[in-house]
């Protein structure tokens, strides 16, 4: 029995060590992503690491397989996305050379029949002749030059328009790296930059969080892919309870946050509102079977008012995430 449970510990430890390399070594195409696909694998790291029931390891083998499998087809759609807009360009760019190439050689041939036939007119002794041919050939190389121009508008107007869409591409590729790929909110850092903005201004405003308390245990209950629906969905309530006017991000692994630019004493009366709204159970639509997950929620509100003190309002605010995380949310030791 001793070798028997010191087999289920190395098994355990091993199988433990093999998520958390997996983790550090994961290839970095988006870093939302990857931190996402990092945080999966170290939950189910420290799952393991309570020397698990074959049950719990079966569990735990199938929710390793779907975070693979979403993280394989995210990076398989930000290399299809990352290889298109590298094709869109090089097509651009083939269609302005080939453009300009053709557009100036044959102008260039029609400007050498001019001057050939320029040529042949300075030859001529008849001043009537040299007159008209004057005129005409001046003609045709004003005809060729404004014919020259309009073709080269065309093709800049074109590459001008490719250039637009790829940066409106880039923009988007931006905003998506920008934001929590499992709720759909904000980074952190998008939330940090925005309140350093608004301390700047001295403007006064109040950050609204909310704390999905029971988190941490529904993600050991269900799928990575379920959790990620629920979330969306809190978000997504969050927003409409905001009338779709707040930036909402990520704070914490367990806490997101809303910018209320109002004034502190109006905004208070929303989080009583919002812990009503959002303390509901969110339906989850998997293989056509709606599972419906309870999120337990808490708010809380940190105010800055006009001229307060800028540090102490950065530490009113890590005291109010810390607190609304509770013991279970702290980071380890």
């Amino acid at each position: 029995m001793e070798r028997l449970e010191e087999l289920r510990q190395t098994l355990a430890r091993c199988y433990g060590l093999a998520l958390k390399s997996s983790a550090e070594y994961a290839v970095e195409l988006d870093p939302r992503s990857t931190e996402y696909f990092r945080q999966s694998l170290l939950t189910l790291e420290q799952q393991c690491s309570q020397v698990p029931t074959p049950e719990q390891y079966n569990a735990a083998q199938a929710s390793l397989r779907e975070v693979l499998r979403n993280y394989r087809d995210q990076a398989r759609e930000q290399m299809a996305a990352m290889r298109k807009d590298l094709q869109n360009a090089g097509a651009a760019m083939r269609v302005f050379a080939e453009s300009v190439s053709v557009g100036g050689d044959e102008h260039e041939l029609q400007l050498r029949q001019e001057v050939d036939r320029l040529e042949q007119i300075a030859a001529s002794e008849d001043i009537e002749f040299i007159r008209g041919g004057i005129m005409s050939s001046t003609g045709t190389i004003m005809r060729a030059c404004s014919e020259l121009r309009r073709s080269h508008q065309v093709v800049v107007t074109q590459l001008q328009d490719e250039i637009r869409t790829l940066h409106q591409a880039m923009d988007h590729e931006r905003s998506q790296s920008e934001r929590d790929h499992a709720s759909g909110a904000w980074s952190r850092q998008k939330l940090n930059e925005r309140i350093g903005s608004l301390v700047r201004a001295n403007e006064p405003f109040c950050v609204l969080f909310v704390s999905a308390k029971n988190l941490r245990r529904l993600e050991r209950q269900h799928a990575p892919s379920v959790i990620r629906e629920a979330l969306r969905s809190l978000v997504q309530q969050f927003d409409g309870a905001l009338g779709g006017q707040s930036m909402i991000g990520r704070w914490s692994e367990t806490i997101f946050g809303a910018i209320l630019e109002m004034d502190p004493s109006t905004a208070m009366s929303l989080s009583t509102e919002i812990n009503r709204k959002l303390s509901m159970a969110y339906p989850v639509w998997t293989s056509g079977i709606a599972q419906m997950l309870t999120i337990e929620v808490s708010t809380g509100i940190a105010d800055r008012r006009k001229d307060s003190d800028g540090p102490k309002f950065y530490r009113k605010l890590e005291q109010m995430s810390e607190a609304m995380a509770g013991p279970e949310h702290m980071p380890a030791a």
